[in-house]
């Protein structure tokens, strides 16, 4: 499937079936071991958004699951692109998102109106896709808990201003809480509400 733009069409999965179950793998394999920096394979990127942020939301938003674009990287290509491959809706209510989409350069004020879930659906939670420059050997977090065997160190750059107090406060909270993935060009990395946080 291709969307149109002003420089012609832009692809989705060149496979749908292959493609989108090498993401979703890449996913679960960054979300089931917190701290694990993945590969993931190239495809076409809209501007604004990277590669691991696309393949990510291609693989797991759908039409059940609202998606929330930060306004500072938000564009007609964006929108065209993701409601174009996966049939999401694109909402303007960060609260009533699954997934939210934005920037780590950008104002986190957000990070307080996410979904959380509740203690009977703690599955309703937003997961957010923040986009990263990379990954550092200077570690921003160490992290334990479940998919760790004793602790793990986690170098993210950069990071939203308070987005780790704001983690520490979302593990608290679980088994509601947000889960994030951190996304650069070519890679990803996950933060599992279920993490225990301590800042470097």
């Amino acid at each position: 499937m291709n969307v149109m733009t002003d420089a012609g069409p832009l692809s989705g999965f060149t496979n749908q079936a292959t493609d989108s179950n090498r993401v979703f793998r890449a996913a679960l394999d960054a979300m089931s071991r917190p701290g694990k920096i993945v590969t993931v394979p190239e495809f076409a990127t809209p501007d604004g958004l990277n590669n691991a942020s696309t393949a990510v939301l291609l693989a797991l938003a759908d039409v059940d699951t609202p998606i929330w674009i930060d306004p500072a990287i938000c564009n007609d290509v964006i929108l065209s692109h993701l409601r174009f491959h996966t049939g999401a809706e694109i909402t303007s209510d960060v609260s009533k998102a699954a997934f939210v989409i934005a920037s780590a350069d950008s104002d986190a004020d957000y990070l307080t109106e996410l979904s959380l879930g509740t203690p009977e659906m703690p599955h309703m939670s937003a997961t957010l896709i923040l986009l990263v420059d990379g990954f550092s050997d200077t570690p921003s977090m160490v992290l334990s808990g479940p998919g760790i065997k004793d602790k793990e160190t986690l170098g993210v750059t950069p990071l939203p201003k308070g987005f780790l107090e704001w983690a520490q406060a979302n593990q608290r909270l679980f088994p509601c809480g947000v889960d994030t993935f951190f996304a650069s060009a070519s890679s990803l990395a996950a933060l599992p509400r279920s993490s225990n946080i301590e800042v470097k």
